[in-house]
C-alpha cells in the first residue's frame, strides 16, 4: 500500500511495550549494520559505519497497550538470541490467529530479515504496512529489505516516509544518511545529501559522537583525508574495537608516513576485543598483515595472513590480499592452493577465477586447465582487458609467439603502469627476434617501482640481451 498526501504524519501509536520495542529496534539496527557491511564488500573492505544509532523512539511518546493478550517475551528472547527459525515457528500461528496485530507482523518480518530471507521479509513488511501505514518502525525495517533486494529507489522512499512521520527525531536522518552513503555509487549527489542529513541530525541535538564514524567515511569518499582522519580517529578513540573503521583510518597514517602512530592505534585496538570472536580476531590479523607491509616488516607478513585465514578461512578480502602480496614477492606457486581454497568459498568470484588462469599459465604445468579457467573468466568479465595478457602468455608457453603478439594488443596501453604486461611484451618480442623492442619493454618493466612476479626473469633476460648487443 503506497502512502499518499492524505495521511496525517503528525502522530502515531505503538502497542509494543517500551522495553520490548527498544529491544526490537536495537536488533533492527544491528541487522542494518550487517546489511551495510554487505553493501561495502564490493569495494574490498567492510565498513561498520556507527556503533549505535539514535533509537527511533527518541523524544517520542510511546503508548502502551494493556489489553494486548499476545505474550511477546519468548519471541523477543529467541530473536535476540538469533534463533530465527524457532521464532518464526511460534509467530506464524499467532499471526494467523491475530491477523491485525502489527507487532506480530513486525516481529515476523524481523525474523525473516535475520534469516536473510528477503523475499518473505518483503511480503511480510508489505502486509504490516497494510495494518498500520503510519508506523515508522515498519518503514525502517522495510527499507532494509528493499536495500537487500537491490530496490534502492524504493528503499530510499521508505526512509523518506520515516522522516515524514518523525520529522523531529534525529535518528531518522542519520539512518537515511547511512543509506545514502552506502548507495553513493548510484547517486552522484548521495554524499552531499548524506552531509545534509548529518547536519540536520546534529541540528536536532542528535548525539554528535554517533555521527563521527559516518562523517569520517563521507569525507573519505569525498577525497578529503584530513577531516576524514579527524572524525575516524574520534570514532576509534571511543570504540577501539571497531576494526572496520580502523581499517579505513590506518591507510591515512601510512600515506603520511606515520607508521608508528598507526602501530599505536593497532596495539590499542588489539587489547579491546574478545579474542574468542574469531571473525574479529581474523580481521585484526588481517590489519596486522597490512601494517607489516606498510612498515616493511616482510618477515612478519605471511604469518599474519595465515593466522587471519586460519581463524576465518572464508575471509575473502584477506585471502585476496595475501595472494596479491605473494605474487609481488614472486612466490607464485604458493598462490595456487590459496586461490583454489578461495573458490571453494566463492566459486563464481571473478578475481579468483582470472587469477587461477594466470597462475596456471605462468606455472606452465597444466596449460589446458589454465585455458579452461581463462575461458570461464572471459564469460564472467568480458570487459577485463587484462585477460588478453593472460591469453597471450598462454600462447607464449605453447610457443605460439605470433598469436601471443596478436592477443596482447588490448593490454599494450597498460604496459607503462603494469610491469607484468611490459615484461610479457619484452619476452614476446625477444622470441620473435625483435631484440630492440624486447629491450625497450624489459627496461620499462624494471623501471616501474612496483615489484611483480617475473621481475627476476626480466632482469636476467635484459642482462642477456645487453651481452648479445
Amino acid at each position: 500500500m503506497m502512502m499518499t498526501k492524505k495521511y496525517n504524519f503528525s502522530h502515531y501509536k505503538s502497542h509494543l511495550p517500551l522495553a520490548v520495542l527498544k529491544q526490537c529496534l536495537l536488533l533492527l539496527l544491528a541487522l542494518f549494520a550487517l546489511l551495510v557491511l554487505a553493501l561495502f564488500k564490493a569495494s574490498a573492505s567492510v565498513i561498520e559505519v556507527l556503533p549505535k544509532l539514535e533509537q527511533m523512539i527518541e523524544n517520542q511518546q510511546i503508548m502502551q497497550s494493556h489489553d494486548n493478550q499476545v505474550q511477546l517475551g519468548p519471541v523477543i528472547d529467541m530473536i535476540t538470541k538469533k534463533q530465527y527459525r524457532e521464532a518464526i515457528t511460534l509467530l506464524l500461528p499467532l499471526q494467523q490467529q491475530n491477523p491485525g496485530n502489527k507487532n506480530l507482523c513486525y516481529l515476523l518480518g524481523l525474523s525473516y530479515v535475520g534469516q536473510e530471507n528477503w523475499q518473505k521479509a518483503d511480503t511480510v513488511t508489505r502486509a504490516c504496512i497494510e495494518i498500520d501505514n503510519k508506523w515508522p518502525q515498519i518503514y525502517s525495517l522495510r527499507a532494509l529489505v528493499l536495500s537487500a533486494l537491490g530496490r534502492n529507489k524504493a528503499a530510499l522512499q521508505q526512509y523518506n516516509f520515516v522522516i515524514a512521520l518523525t520529522p523531529k527525531v534525529p535518528g531518522a536522518y542519520l539512518q537515511r544518511a547511512k543509506f545514502l552513503y552506502a548507495n553513493r555509487k548510484n547517486d552522484p549527489q548521495a554524499l552531499n545529501k548524506a552531509m545534509n542529513d548529518i547536519a540536520k541530525y546534529l541540528q536536532l541535538n542528535g548525539n554528535a559522537a554517533s555521527s563521527h564514524g559516518l562523517l569520517g567515511l563521507v569525507y573519505l569518499a569525498l577525497n578529503q583525508p584530513e577531516p576524514a582522519k579527524k572524525y575516524l580517529l574520534k570514532t576509534i578513540k571511543a570504540q577501539p574495537d571497531n576494526l572496520v573503521i580502523l581499517s579505513k583510518l590506518l591507510p591515512l597514517y601510512y600515506q603520511q608516513g606515520q607508521v608508528r602512530q598507526a602501530h599505536t592505534l593497532l596495539l590499542a585496538s588489539g587489547k579491546s576485543f574478545n579474542k574468542l570472536d574469531k571473525e574479529k580476531h581474523s580481521q585484526f590479523k588481517f590489519l596486522q598483515a597490512k601494517h607489516a607491509i606498510a612498515a616493511k616488516e616482510t618477515a612478519r607478513v605471511a604469518g599474519y595472513f595465515q593466522a587471519a585465514l586460519k581463524l576465518k578461512p572464508e575471509h575473502v578480502a584477506a585471502r585476496k590480499a595475501y595472494i596479491h602480496w605473494l605474487d609481488k614477492q614472486e612466490r607464485l606457486p604458493e598462490t595456487i592452493p590459496l586461490v583454489k581454497q578461495g573458490l571453494a568459498f566463492a566459486p563464481e568470484d571473478s578475481y579468483f577465477i582470472s587469477y587461477l588462469a594466470w597462475a596456471l599459465a605462468d606455472e606452465g604445468t597444466d596449460l589446458a586447465q589454465a585455458q579452461s579457467w581463462l575461458d570461464k573468466a572471459k564469460v564472467l568479465t568480458p570487459e577485463n582487458v587484462f585477460l588478453s595478457d593472460t591469453q597471450a602468455w598462454l600462447h607464449v608457453r605453447q610457443g605460439n609467439y605470433q598469436q601471443a603478439l596478436k592477443h596482447i594488443q588490448p593490454s599494450i596501453s597498460y604496459a607503462p603502469q603494469v610491469p607484468e604486461i611490459a615484461y610479457h611484451l619484452g619476452v614476446i618480442h625477444y622470441k620473435l627476434g625483435e631484440k630492440n623492442k624486447a629491450i625497450e619493454y624489459l627496461q620499462l618493466s624494471l623501471k616501474l617501482p612496483e615489484s611483480f612476479n617475473g621481475r627476476t626473469q626480466a632482469r636476467a633476460l635484459l642482462k642477456n640481451l645487453y651481452q648479445l648487443n
